[in-house]
């Protein structure tokens, strides 16, 4: 069962017609939003960041902060040197060191230090963006966009062996689930099971 402590409140609000609830966050838990199919989200940024201004700090003793996080976060396009940056760069850039977690994170999602960041596709850069900003925050908040079956499966390992007293939520948009709906829903069902209801969908109208 995920734990009983609340970290963050999310209070309910509308945006370009959709409306989101009023919801929980509790400590190692994951929220699922599954926003509506006919519905297209086009300033995603928007809604992200309407969301964070509406999610109060619970926790005691914690910092709050909270951020979004895709497979772009870490992309740099203004200069040439940026997009030749091995992985291993960016993420001594972003954390000062390579520890020991860092070399282990790595080599459980086989994913080389020493190979340029951009030749990596989706799953591997969102893994390392997550990676990063959970060492910062309380609370991430990031979409499956442009994943397949086996990426949902990763990230979704990596989330919740690393939690440790945070909280994340999912963006699921409709082109996510689009024709796979039924191979998304079947996964997310497993994942459900697997965890003990550490992972809770809301569905929204």
């Amino acid at each position: 069962m995920k734990d009983n402590t609340l970290i963050f409140q999310c209070n309910g609000f509308s945006f370009d017609g959709l409306v989101i609830p009023q919801f929980n966050v509790y400590e190692n838990e994951i929220i699922c939003l599954h926003f509506p199919f006919g519905r297209p989200v086009d300033n995603r940024l928007g809604l992200t960041q309407t969301m964070i201004d509406n999610i109060d700090n619970k926790a005691i003793n914690t910092s709050g902060t909270i951020q979004f996080v895709d497979s772009y976060t870490l992309d740099e396009r203004r200069f040439i040197f940026f997009r030749k940056k091995l992985v291993r760069e960016k993420i001594y850039d972003k954390l000062g060191c390579m520890d020991d977690e860092c070399i282990s994170f790595l080599h459980d999602y086989n994913i080389d230090a020493n190979i340029p960041y951009r030749l990596y596709g989706g799953t591997e850069r969102l893994l390392i963006a997550l990676f990063i900003a959970l060492r910062f925050s309380d609370l991430v908040l990031f979409p499956f966009s442009g994943l397949d079956p086996t990426g949902v499966n990763k990230v979704f390992d990596f989330i919740t062996r690393t939690l440790k007293g945070k909280g994340a939520i999912i963006l699921s948009f409709p082109h996510i689930r689009g024709t796979n709906e039924s191979d998304f829903c079947y996964i997310c069902e497993d994942i459900h099971k697997r965890n003990d209801n550490r992972i809770r969908s809301i569905e929204l109208n």
